[in-house]
């Protein structure tokens, strides 16, 4: 049994480090064929997602010695941690390098600095272990915030991107971590699974695992349906409570949160789930969020059109139900302008009168062409807006329904939505 076989999911993944477990064990019938060693990897993703889980498992699938590497010393110290580390490694041979969260290694780093003291060592290190028997396996966060000169062919070219599990790999991860926990039958893994659809591994098991304290906190012997729904609410979604203390406010940000579910909804996204409360997020707080999932944007024009009427569909909404004016979609409107610009001056897809890339021809741009652009934009977002308004009108008792049960319930997730969409006949 490989020890990859303990990962659930990630199967492209582990196919590459596998490969190269094979070149690592059986050198010389790749030397035999004229091939290269190579000298590293480097796994990188968003935090919760397992890399260092899969390096661990890499470093023992090899069998060889290894010698971890991690910030925890001040600068100086640390530089000379790094470069015993390889030291140590040369006369361990053969052996194993783990740098792990290497983009953190260096403080106040940006991508254009090539010459932080502990990526030189790292440089230094990769050029010194050249046919001696070391590998190096390295995690990182932000690939980003790595110099250019780190990630080249012959040091970490070798690149491999962990991003949130597939929907099937969800299932069976979410199975993983039911086992052993008491649970009622009305929760099932699938439902789970469309609910956290696009989070990572570790959100995936903190749910689950926020849902097991409140069931046993409340004396109850099983998690129920409504242990996930807070575990959402308060783990995923970051509410603090669902308190209105005044129903004016509570009506209209649940047909803001409608507003943007049915535009979702109508146009082939995917809503994982629906809450209205107090939220401290890091722009103050927030009163109501509806999270979607559509890994399809962005791949055709037509996804982002309909992006951009899910970010106008919340002041629809409001202006539609009460005739006043949504005063809480500043961050709204300023994505949909962001979505609006990128499709005009870098794809240009309302011609190329409208290019305008300026990283390169900034300087070259008269205030005509500026004026000319913007005023574009403008003409398209109110385009968009009235499409959206006209889409919210047309299906005015599926958006009053969702309102209302979200205003009851203060909290939705996937399956009790679907079961509203389908009473109105949209899949």
């Amino acid at each position: 049994m490989s020890e990859f076989d303990k990962i659930i999911g990630y199967d492209t993944e582990k196919k590459e480090l596998l490969r190269l477990c094979d070149v690592l064990k059986n050198r010389t019938k790749y030397e035999a064929m004229g091939i290269s060693l190579p000298t590293a990897v480097l796994l990188y993703g968003d935090p919760g997602l397992g890399k260092t889980l899969m390096a661990s498992a890499f470093i023992a699938e090899t069998g060889r010695k290894v010698f971890c590497c991690k910030k925890n010393k001040p600068n100086g110290d640390f530089v000379n941690e790094i470069n015993q580390t390889f030291e140590n490694a040369i006369k361990a041979a053969p052996s194993i390098i783990f740098l792990d969260d290497m983009d953190k290694f260096a403080e106040d780093n940006f991508q254009q600095d090539c010459n932080k003291e502990e990526f030189v060592a790292i440089q230094t290190g990769l050029e010194d272990i050249t046919d001696k028997g070391v590998f190096v396996i390295a995690t990182a966060n932000d690939i980003y915030n790595l110099p250019y000169s780190l990630l080249r062919e012959g040091r970490f070219g070798k690149q491999i991107e962990l991003t949130s599990p597939s929907f099937d790999d969800s299932v069976k991860i979410i199975r993983h971590y039911l086992t052993g926990k008491r649970v009622s039958d009305e929760i099932d893994a699938k439902t789970l699974a469309h609910i956290l659809s696009g989070y990572s591994c570790a959100m995936l098991e903190n749910v689950i695992n926020e849902a097991g304290i409140y069931a046993v906190y409340d004396g109850r012997d099983k998690i129920t349906y409504q242990d996930i729904k807070y575990a959402v609410a308060r783990i995923m979604l970051k509410f603090s409570d669902f308190y209105f203390p005044d129903d004016k406010i509570k009506w209209r940000v649940a047909y803001h949160e409608a507003g943007h579910a049915v535009v979702n909804l109508l146009t082939n996204g995917s809503v994982n789930c629906m809450a209205i409360g107090k939220c401290g997020c890091n722009d103050g707080i927030r009163l109501g969020t509806c999270c979607t999932f559509n890994p399809a944007r962005n791949l055709l024009y037509k996804d982002s059109e309909n992006y951009i009427m899910s970010l106008l569909a919340g002041k629809a909404s409001i202006e539609i139900q009460f005739g006043e004016v949504d005063t809480g979609t500043i961050k709204d409107l300023r994505s949909a302008m962001n979505e609006i610009e990128k499709n005009l001056e870098l794809l240009a897809t309302n011609g190329f009168e409208y290019l305008y890339l300026r990283d390169e021809f900034n300087r070259n741009h008269s205030a005509y062409q500026l004026d000319k652009n913007q005023a574009k934009k403008v003409k398209l977002i109110e385009e968009y807006y009235y499409k959206t308004k006209i889409l919210l009108l047309q299906n005015k008792p599926f958006l009053d329904r969702l309102a209302r049960e979200l205003f009851e319930n203060g909290i939705l997730l996937y399956d009790e939505i679907q079961k509203i969409a389908k009473e109105f006949s949209v899949d």
